[in-house]
């Protein structure tokens, strides 16, 4: 796949491990070292998402657990 990829970070602190520009559109990659996902690991790809509108495809967790969860609406 063709894509970009970036790291993200505001003045504020927040930050996306890693960001990919497809010609599809934005994908938000966010990576953890424990074993568990939690929702709140998805509230900045929330805000990628209301910031880029139409052009967030979606985004993913990467940590140690072995189970695949599903958080809704492309996370």
């Amino acid at each position: 796949m063709d894509a970009r990829l970036y790291y993200y970070l505001t003045r504020s602190g927040m930050e996306i491990n890693f960001v990919l520009e497809t010609k599809y559109g934005i994908i938000t990659v966010e990576v953890k070292n424990r074993d568990r996902v939690l929702i709140s690991d998805f509230c900045k790809m929330k805000r990628i998402s209301d910031a880029q509108g139409i052009r967030w495809c979606g985004g993913m967790v990467v940590f140690r657990g072995n189970k695949i969860q599903n958080f809704g609406n492309n996370l």
